[in-house]
């Protein structure tokens, strides 16, 4: 019979960097187990991607050893050390890991175990803000007020992990793109969500530029349909989406322009609110990263006044903006 272990530590880490984990070891009834009681107490640290193993860290005893402290009530802390803490696919901008801890107790008839992922972040190549970055690094750089250049990798990778969150959380895309015989499964109804092409891949949103759409091969006249730009759903007026797997074939642009940048109708500028509100995140992000926040908040001061965070630690200013531009599912 399984425990759980709450683990209060932060999920990203830089390269190289000592980081700490710390929980509280308890049994199925919620009572802490002492160190003295765990019969063993391992570590297995790997990749995501592909379960490389991490600074022979493959079933370890951490039990008092190997980094791992567990006390009398059952406090636990584990030491990453920067060997744990490396990059091994050094083409990745940041790298998920898992740790997985788990121990046995009673004489060894009764286990428990725990996995936690976190993100470890690559400093030792140089990267750029990927194309769906939501903001610019000198933007970033004058809303934190900082001048010099001595934080840009931090702050980058801030931008880009932000801005994949958003598009995450939305379940869309924000920046233009354009799809040239984006394909789709024929729905059976008269409607089609452009947010869900076969390849699964995000898309951009609003529709600003609706090209062609054909079923089959055959082009579709524009009296025979209408586009909500807004939430990207093609709706026909006389008929269903009919035919077979990949069927539907749509060419169209979507998505806003980075804001400060030039905007040519009917292109349109990013919503100053989304941009507004990446800011937001990443500066909170960088406060906990450069150790002027601790982790595990539920609310912050800012300018005087008190900011409330969702248990996934977002700003709820942040999360109201992002429902605002959520696709349907």
């Amino acid at each position: 019979m399984g425990s759980t272990t709450r683990f209060t530590s932060p999920q990203c880490a830089d390269q190289g960097e000592t980081t700490v984990y710390n929980a509280v070891i308890k049994d199925e009834d919620g009572v802490a187990i002492s160190g003295a009681l765990l019969n063993t107490l391992t570590l297995t640290l790997q990749t995501v991607q592909n379960q490389t193993i991490i600074n022979s860290r493959s079933t370890v005893s951490v039990l008092n050893t190997g980094g791992g402290t567990v006390d009398g009530s059952g406090n636990f802390a584990m030491e990453f050390s920067p060997a744990d803490n490396a990059i091994i696919d050094n083409t990745l901008r940041q790298e998920s890991h898992e740790a997985l801890f788990e121990w046995t107790y009673a004489s060894g008839t009764r286990t428990g175990r725990h996995q936690v992922h976190f993100i470890v972040r690559n400093l030792a190549t140089a990267f750029d803000i990927n194309a769906n970055g939501l903001t610019t690094l000198g933007a970033m750089k004058r809303y934190l007020n900082i001048a010099d250049t001595s934080q840009d990798v931090v702050i980058l990778n801030l931008i880009n992990a932000v801005s994949d969150l958003f598009e995450e959380l939305t379940g869309r895309a924000f920046l233009e793109a354009t799809y040239t015989d984006d394909i789709f499964d024929p729905t059976g109804i008269p409607e089609l969500l452009l947010t869900k092409p076969v390849s699964g891949e995000l898309r951009a949103l609003p529709v600003t530029v609706f090209t062609s759409i054909a079923i089959a091969g055959s082009v579709l006249g524009s009296a025979d349909f209408q586009v909500n730009t807004k939430f990207g759903i093609v709706m026909m007026l006389n008929q269903v989406f009919f035919g077979v797997r990949g069927d539907v074939k749509v060419t169209w642009t979507g998505g806003y322009i980075l804001q400060g940048a030039a905007v040519t109708p009917p292109q349109r500028a990013l919503p100053i609110n989304i941009e507004q509100a990446a800011k937001e995140l990443i500066a909170l992000k960088y406060r906990i990263e450069t150790k002027q926040l601790g982790p595990g908040l539920v609310s912050i001061s800012a300018a005087g006044e008190s900011v409330s965070l969702t248990d996934d630690g977002i700003p709820k200013s942040v999360e109201q903006v992002l429902k605002q531009y959520t696709v349907a599912v």
